[in-house]
């Protein structure tokens, strides 16, 4: 497609008989520049150096802002019509050919035709240096908007568009605009973003917007670089509205799209740097260090499940984006130091599902720590989350065991119940309630479930569990009251009262309330936090309460595990919670 451009001429740098490197613009004239001309458009030139001319169609490359252009000469000064041998003295300017142009007899003379009517619109036949008759005959037309151009034009066909007052030629495959006075350049409304990851084996849709300050229609078209995106791409397709499907292969890698918008004489271009997701299945830079020192985690080679049983937090960064399926536990509450009967702390919740890991994002990883036993200061769990007991004291002030769970962002439990609910900076995915600490005479809140665990009725309010969209009341004794849970966090149990302060809720999506202090050696038991997932990233999630018995919830294979059990009374032998991540095969 031929463009044509105003008033352009620039000096030649270099060239000789092939490609042309042009240098700057002549005095009082424009760039190449400054008429928007980009790599790969076809213009009409006339070089001049001294005495010598040639003329003819050239193809513009563009790299790193020089100009460069390949030529096909039509005509020149050598007997051959064959291309000169253009020098620093060269310009080079660029213009409509005869060929271009269709007119009428009477605005010619000397005519070389068989028989040429009055009136008869004719064009230039380059191969026989003549003017002959059109076809069809009958110079410009003259239509309303542009789609009333002629369906079926022939090469080198005018017409007149009256509504944007354009003129528009036929190049034998689109109706091109001719640019003539001022034209303001397309707006790109919508850009591209400048890096975008997808998916292989996928079709992936992505969109621009652009409009015309002067009202021209506005046609899409796009190119990649390099130009060959076979290995990534097997196609592309433009709906020419400004959405492209982006159909690409089972592979990974990096290419440039660029998306362009064109008033029939301007282009605008927006760019983006497009990723394609590698699937590889491994977890990078954890920190701190697992067990076992590793700082890396590949399920191909290092096992095809990470199991993590131990009070800790992590954050980690897929190497790919690849699916697991995780069972988290919460971590078991503590007991009270004081012989009362056999009554223990909440048993942690259980949380399971399945989420996509995306690449290069950063996640944290919670491994609850149980709730100490009372006479422990503090007693909440090590990672933050389940609720301290009231105070030093010598009896009670059992601690709440913490969450366990699977975050979006980096920080830990305190940095995120900081930032808060609904926050941008993180995202839970997948939590699993602790257990509240124990009371005289009655066992903690279980964790987990969509809400937690109340304990059982007691004088005075019992603390309430945590919920799907607030922490749990704290419990209200005769001498202090338990504080309420908060997101992630379970309340404090009563402050001190002589002897005795009142146990911690167990953390959760929202903590548990603490225990209050009733009379004397009673002491209210704490109740356990919320589980959660997110439904926009888990799929198949479940979220059960923890055993009211207070032992280890199974696996959902139904084998047994260890964690998150509730400690029995007067001891220190709670659970402490687990993540298991398993690739999905």
């Amino acid at each position: 497609m031929v463009k044509f451009i105003n008033r352009c001429k620039v000096q030649v740098a270099s060239g000789g008989t092939s490609t042309l490197t042009f240098g700057s613009a002549v005095a009082s004239f424009e760039s190449l520049a400054d008429q928007s001309v980009v790599d790969a458009d076809q213009l009409r030139y006339t070089l001049e150096q001294g005495n010598e001319y040639e003329v003819g169609t050239g193809v513009i490359g563009l790299s790193g802002g020089t100009y460069t252009m390949t030529r096909t000469p039509l005509k020149s000064s050598n007997s051959d019509n064959s291309a000169i041998n253009a020098g620093a003295s060269a310009v080079c300017f660029f213009t409509m050919l005869a060929g271009d142009v269709t007119q009428y007899l009477a605005d010619l003379e000397n005519v070389s035709d068989t028989s040429p009517s009055g009136g008869q619109a004719l064009t230039w036949d380059a191969a026989a240096s003549t003017w002959k008759p059109a076809s069809p005959s009958g110079g410009i037309v003259n239509v309303s908007t542009y789609a009333n151009l002629p369906a079926s034009p022939s090469v080198t066909d005018l017409a007149f568009v009256s509504d944007t007052k354009s003129f528009y030629i036929y190049d034998g495959t689109e109706w091109d605009r001719i640019n003539s006075g001022s034209d303001a350049l397309p707006e790109i409304t919508t850009p591209l973003p400048a890096a975008l990851y997808i998916n292989p084996s996928s079709a992936n849709v992505i969109t621009i917007a652009a409009s015309d300050p002067d009202g021209f229609p506005i046609t899409y078209d796009f190119d990649t670089n390099p130009a060959d995106v076979s290995s990534l791409v097997s196609s592309v397709n433009n709906a020419n509205n400004g959405t492209f499907t982006i159909n690409t292969a089972a592979a990974s890698g990096s290419f440039t799209f660029r998306a362009k918008a064109n008033d029939g004489v301007h282009t605008a271009i927006t760019t983006s740097v497009i990723t394609l997701i590698p699937t590889t299945p491994i977890l990078n830079n954890i920190s701190p260090a697992l067990p076992a020192g590793q700082t890396s985690w590949d399920f191909d080679t290092d096992g095809s499940e990470l199991n993590l049983d131990a009070g800790e937090t992590y954050t980690f960064t897929p190497a790919g984006s690849f699916s697991v399926d995780f069972e988290i536990f919460g971590a078991g509450g503590g007991s009270l130091n004081n012989a009362y009967g056999s009554y223990k702390g909440g048993g942690g919740g259980r949380t399971t599902g399945r989420t996509t890991l995306q690449y290069q994002e950063t996640y944290t990883l919670v491994v609850g720590g149980k709730g100490l036993e009372g006479g422990i200061v503090p007693s909440g769990g090590s990672q933050g989350s389940g609720g301290d007991g009231g105070g030093s004291n010598i009896y009670s002030n059992a601690g709440g065991g913490d969450l366990s769970g699977l975050f979006k962002g980096s920080g830990d439990i305190a940095t995120f119940a900081a930032q808060g609910y609904g926050s941008s900076s993180h995202t839970p995915i997948a939590i699993a309630g602790g257990g509240g600490g124990s009371g005289a005479n009655v066992n903690g809140g279980i964790g987990g479930g969509t809400s937690g665990g109340v304990v059982d009725p007691q004088s005075g309010t019992s603390a309430g569990g945590g919920s799907q969209t607030a922490g749990g009341i704290g419990g209200a004794g005769s001498t202090r009251s338990g504080l309420v849970g908060s997101y992630l966090i379970g309340g404090q149990g009563g402050p001190a009262s002589g002897s005795y302060t009142g146990s911690g809720g167990g953390g959760g999506y929202f903590g548990g309330g603490g225990g209050g202090h009733q009379t004397s050696a009673y002491i209210q038991g704490a109740a356990g936090g919320s589980g959660y997932f997110n439904t926009s990233l888990v799929t198949n999630g479940v979220t059960t309460g923890g055993d009211t018995t207070s032992v280890a919830l199974n696996y959902l294979d139904g084998t047994s595990q260890s964690s998150g059990k509730g400690a029995q009374n007067g001891s220190n032998n709670g659970t402490d919670g687990r993540v298991k991540l398993t690739k999905v095969t």
